[in-house]
């Protein structure tokens, strides 16, 4: 759906008028690279791969080259601060290999959840939507088994209303590791009834997930979160962009 609004006040404003009249809306939030910065993250395991006896043995070279390598917000694992760091030099496809499984055993994981940050004002307005009565939905690719205690718990720490509590916010999420996320979103929103809400908004950083979403729900109100993403499909030139949460 084409939203008319110019920013985050606007849109804000406007679901309040809605929700004064008593309509029921479902505000629905991706979490990783939407509310929550992952960078810190992907930092912590940057500098944990450094020194890993196991890959300093391995590539005795190359790893102290990675000294200092710095993420940002807008790199997508850790592919681009690898090469951002090592320049014009390429990596053996065997240590690309294995930086990346190594990333990927401990991004997935409960622990490491906890070095993740604020998207800015992210907490703020999702606490601003659902003091206004607006039902909240955390809609995400994480799965529970990794991660299902983590999500819960940095949602706490970083004070966003917690699901479970009342019967208005709600943590969704993968039984099992595995599978599309735009394919496990769609499905998602295939389940709720939409007839019982006068809108339905959906904030997300991913274009491929948005394009799916989308497709299959056009009825569906989307944010896109131009914060990082995978590159796969780029953002549809109508739909309403931020870049954080701050309200003007």
């Amino acid at each position: 759906m084409t939203q008319p609004f110019r920013d985050l006040e606007a849109l804000a404003k406007s679901l309040e008028k809605d929700l004064q009249k008593g309509h029921r809306i479902l505000s629905v939030f991706d979490l990783d690279s939407t509310l929550f910065d992952v960078s810190p993250r992907i930092q912590k395991i940057l500098d944990e791969l450094q020194t890993h006896p196991e890959l300093t043995s391995r590539f005795p070279e190359l790893l102290p080259l990675l000294k200092g390598v710095k993420t940002l917000r807008s790199d997508w694992g850790i592919k681009s601060a690898i090469q951002r760091t090592l320049q014009h030099q390429i990596p053996p496809l065997e240590f690309q290999k294995e930086a990346r499984d190594f990333w990927s055993r401990l991004f997935f994981t409960n622990e490491y959840l906890h070095f993740d940050t604020l998207i800015e004002g992210s907490n703020e307005f999702v606490h601003s939507l659902h003091q206004m009565g607006s039902e909240i939905a955390y809609l995400t690719g994480r799965d529970w088994p990794r991660m299902g205690t983590g999500t819960v718990e940095v949602l706490k720490k970083w004070c966003f209303p917690i699901p479970g509590e009342n019967q208005k916010t709600h943590l969704e999420m993968k039984p099992e590791k595995g599978g599309e996320d735009a394919l496990f979103k769609s499905n998602w929103f295939r389940g709720v009834k939409t007839q019982n809400y006068h809108r339905i908004l959906f904030f997300e950083n991913e274009p491929v997930i948005l394009h799916e979403v989308t497709k299959d729900h056009p009825e569906i109100e989307v944010v896109f979160v131009d914060t990082t993403h995978s590159g796969r499909a780029e953002p549809h030139e109508k739909w309403m962009t931020i870049t954080d949460f701050k309200r003007k």
